[in-house]
């Protein structure tokens, strides 16, 4: 057990020598066990020696010395070619502690085999001159001439010696560096899989190929990429100088001629030394002087790059085989690097515009509001939605769309600087994020340079298209920093400006959220009042204002909610026309009123009793429309020609052939179509032409101004343009007896409102039907 240990303490002192790894290094080890066993076998001889005791004590400091220098070099791996000279002085040392040169044999055939492991083939032959010369001078000083006779008989042995033990050396050592070279080139392969990124391949590519010369002078390794304008950037370099390539660009022109092959062949050169007139002006010094090796970095005649690997001495061919194998290695990398790139910008691109998406949109503003939070400066989101898309989308095509979004896209670039961030979210909704700002007048700079850039027309599918956009504006803060925050208030701020009109922007305040909260519960309150019928229609009595009866009723939906009591229609109509949910509403609204006025024209005297039904434009664009309204007239058994359906004017400004087409199909059902609250919006009298419009209804804010003077005029002009047209006119809101007799003495014939009549339940209204005595009698 003890001799155990004693073995393992042994061996782990021997293994602290050092001396390096590999087959090199354990050859050395291993002779120079034997040298010093055999070193310290002669010194335990030596003070039994004939020699004269001075020498005989000089020997065992020799021996000494020797063994301590062994060990030294040993563990630096290296011996100064000036000690060789004082190194050999222990042979004729010894030959006179033993007064012969028998024993100074031995010890100098495993000393000079350890040496021989180190050094040049220069040194290696001066060693062997100065150790043949030590042995003749140990054989003179004790034999004389016989004795040197007999050393020199010995000099053929100890050349074939040195020269067995410097084969032994290089072939061992190039076995050591071919390993070390391979090791090399499986860590730079494992480092350049883990790379994350371009630069971090070019770094690891030129520090490798460096490591794999580090042994030669003046080594110099730079990776240059291809430019557009032909030239080459150096990205990375490694080796004497490296900071200095590093952003040089060489012209490919100007390389020397030897090496252009390199860069047009696309095959490795090689140059030692370049004559004075294949030198450019603008390459760098390391290619004019030394060593160089280009090695293209291609895969399937696809330049990627140019190795370059320079060194004051020549590179030997092995080392030429190993940079070789890892331009390979780079180039394979860098191609794979190239098509995540790719792919990565595929997923964080939008295809038609070339912008940042959704999930680019959301990484970038999550950093931005990281640095915001670091800086105190706050972050900027810009939330943009282009005001009439679907109308371009509607009339010109998805194509002509698709063009106008890579139009906003490019106008959008041209607004912002080039580290601001712009993205597309989806459809025509565009997202800018900017940075650093002081306050929020920095964003509303930005967004009103973007709406002045926006409201240029665009030629698109030779038509002249204006396009504006609504924005909303939200800073970030203390309390938003969550990517989902910004994004949620710069929408509600957005929502905002849309009901504030076009080409306008809003900035964010405390208050929008909760609003925005209560419209969306104002959304899902609809979608269960519509499942629940919770809603309800009332009737509103149109009268003649020339004898005061009941002409028509129009229906008007009220909503009592079992929680929050009667909500107005003010608040839930935007909701249902934003949602969508209009469709549905305004169908069961047509629904319900058709059964309901159907049922009364079975009533005796009021079997033309009218209906005026709002259709919303959603609606006017659903395919469904005719058929809908077909099946309406024929299971509510209501008479089609007194059923009118309403328009707003903003349907006529849509203008689309298949909103003309859709309604004159139901004309000719014999509906009739009016037109709502004429003369607020900016349609022209060419649309009344264009449209098949029965009637026009006077907007309330007319009918207001109507018996106080001059005022009345603009009634007046919209009566005689009725009349003058052949339509029908119903003047809305009349409140007042004046306005009621100055309405009929323009000639208007219909009539509307609290004077006359509030809107009612069906129950309250069919009383009123059943008493004969109100047929053709004004209701109050």
């Amino acid at each position: 057990m003890r001799t155990r240990r004693w073995a393992a303490w042994l061996r782990a002192g021997w293994q602290a020598l050092g001396g390096g790894t590999g087959v090199l290094a354990q050859v050395r080890r291993t002779i120079l066990a034997i040298s010093l066993v055999l070193a310290l076998v002669t010194a335990v001889q030596v003070p039994f020696g004939p020699g004269p005791l001075a020498w005989r004590a000089a020997g065992i400091a020799a021996l000494s010395g020797l063994a301590w220098w062994w060990v030294a070099g040993f563990r630096r791996g290296r011996f100064p070619t000036a000690a060789e000279p004082l190194e050999v002085l222990f042979v004729p040392v010894l030959a006179l502690a033993f007064d012969s040169m028998d024993p100074v044999f031995g010890i100098l055939f495993f000393a000079f085999n350890f040496r021989s492991l180190y050094g040049s083939r220069a040194v290696v032959a001066l060693r062997t001159v100065l150790y043949l010369l030590a042995l003749v001078a140990g054989a003179v000083l004790v034999g004389g001439a016989a004795e040197a006779a007999v050393a020199l008989g010995a000099a053929p042995g100890v050349v074939c010696l040195a020269v067995l033990s410097r084969l032994l050396a290089t072939s061992v050592l190039k076995q050591d560096q071919a390993i070390a070279r391979e090791q090399l080139l499986t860590g730079a392969a494992t480092r350049l899989q883990a790379a994350s990124d371009r630069a971090a391949a070019y770094r690891i590519a030129t520090e490798a190929a460096a490591d794999l010369l580090r042994q030669m002078p003046g080594v110099r390794a730079s990776l240059a990429v291809p430019l557009p304008d032909g030239r080459f950037e150096i990205v990375a370099a490694a080796g004497d100088s490296a900071e200095q390539l590093v952003g040089m660009s060489i012209d490919r022109s100007a390389l020397p001629a030897v090496l252009q092959a390199a860069a047009t062949q696309l095959r490795p050169v090689y140059a030692e030394r370049l004559h004075e007139d294949e030198r450019g002006a603008d390459i760098p010094r390391y290619l004019k002087t030394g060593a160089v090796l280009l090695l293209p970095l291609a895969v399937d005649r696809e330049l990627l790059g140019m190795f370059s690997v320079a060194s004051d001495t020549p590179i030997p061919s092995d080392v030429h085989t190993s940079l070789g194998t890892l331009a390979t290695q780079v180039a394979l990398r860098l191609e794979s690097l190239a098509l995540t790139e790719q792919l990565t910008d595929m997923a964080f691109r939008d295809s038609l515009t070339g912008l940042a998406n959704r999930a680019l949109v959301r990484e970038r503003l999550a950093a931005a509001l990281a640095r915001s939070t670091r800086t105190g400066r706050p972050a900027g989101l810009l939330l943009l939605d282009l005001d009439g898309f679907k109308q371009i989308n509607d009339s010109l095509g998805h194509e002509a769309g698709d063009e106008v979004l890579v139009i906003t896209a490019e106008r959008l670039r041209g607004c912002l600087r080039a580290e601001e961030t712009v993205g597309r979210l989806g459809g025509d909704e565009f997202a800018v994020i900017i940075e650093d700002l002081v306050d929020a007048a920095g964003a509303i700079v930005v967004a009103e340079r973007i709406i002045k850039s926006l409201r240029r027309p665009s030629v698109v599918s030779g038509h002249e298209v204006h396009v504006h956009t609504s924005i909303g504006i939200a800073l970030s803060n203390a309390e938003v920093v969550d990517p989902g925050d910004l994004l949620r208030n710069a929408d509600v701020a957005m929502y905002r400006a849309k009901q504030r009109g076009t080409a306008t922007y809003e900035l964010y305040e405390l208050g929008m959220h909760a609003a925005a909260v209560g419209r969306l519960q104002m959304e899902n309150d609809l979608r269960v009042a519509l499942e629940r019928r919770e809603l309800t229609v009332h009737y509103q009595p149109i009268v003649s204002l020339d004898g005061g009866g009941i002409h028509g009723v129009e229906a008007l939906v009220r909503w009592q909610h079992p929680v929050r009591g009667f909500i107005s229609p003010a608040e839930f109509i935007p909701v249902a026309e934003e949602t969508g949910l209009i469709v549905a509403l305004g169908g069961w609204v047509l629904t319900q009123a058709c059964r309901q006025v159907g049922q009364w024209q079975r009533l005796p005297g009021w079997e033309r009793l009218e209906l005026s039904v709002n259709l919303s434009p959603e609606q006017v664009d659903h395919p469904d429309l005719i058929s809908d309204v077909r099946h309406v007239l024929a299971t509510s058994g209501l008479t089609p020609g007194t059923l009118t359906l309403e328009l707003t004017e903003g349907m006529l400004l849509r203008d689309t052939e298949a909103s003309v087409t859709r309604l004159t199909a139901i004309k000719a059902l014999g509906v009739r179509i009016a037109l709502d609250d004429f003369g607020t919006g900016f349609s022209s009298l060419g649309y009344l032409e264009r449209f098949p419009i029965d009637t026009l209804k006077i907007d309330r804010s007319f009918v207001a101004r109507v018996g106080t003077g001059d005022r009345t005029a603009l009634a007046e002009v919209i009566i005689k343009l009725s009349q003058a047209l052949h339509l029908q006119t119903v003047a809305e809101g009349i409140e007042r007896q004046e306005q009621f007799d100055e309405l009929r003495n323009l000639g208007c014939l219909l009539g509307q409102g609290y004077l006359m009549a509030r809107p009612v339940d069906p129950e309250t209204l069919e009383t009123l039907l059943r008493r004969p005595e109100r047929a053709g009698a004004r209701t109050r």
